[in-house]
């Protein structure tokens, strides 16, 4: 129950160690206005700013999720329409039986209005 429910209210997007996108639920799509077959098997950065793959405190984030360590941040997103979202991301390493990381589940916060 618990997580038909945050799939019903969160936006949620699987990520490989490298950010290629596994997979996106439906609140994620809509939030993005991208279909599936646009992010799979693709990286997450082609919905972010170019300037954000290259900040530091962002790759720091991804750093510290190689260390099974979740991070946080406020950045836009790009929607599909070119158009600026705010979001609040927060990136949750899932580890393997051995606790190593092996994917990154991202929830996401839509806070342009904010």
């Amino acid at each position: 129950g618990m997580l038909a429910a945050i799939g019903r209210s969160l936006a949620v997007i699987e990520l490989d160690m490298d950010g290629q996108v596994l997979s996106a639920n439906g609140k994620f799509l809509e939030l993005t206005g991208y279909a599936l077959e646009d992010l799979q098997w693709r990286h997450y950065g082609r919905l972010c700013p170019p300037a954000l793959l290259h900040d530091a405190a962002h790759q720091r984030g991804w750093e510290r999720l190689q260390w099974a360590e979740p991070f946080a941040e406020e950045a836009q997103r790009l929607h599909k329409d070119g158009s600026v979202l705010w979001v609040q991301a927060l990136y949750n390493p899932i580890l393997d039986s051995d606790e190593v990381p092996f994917k990154v589940v991202q929830f996401v916060f839509d806070v342009t209005q904010r």
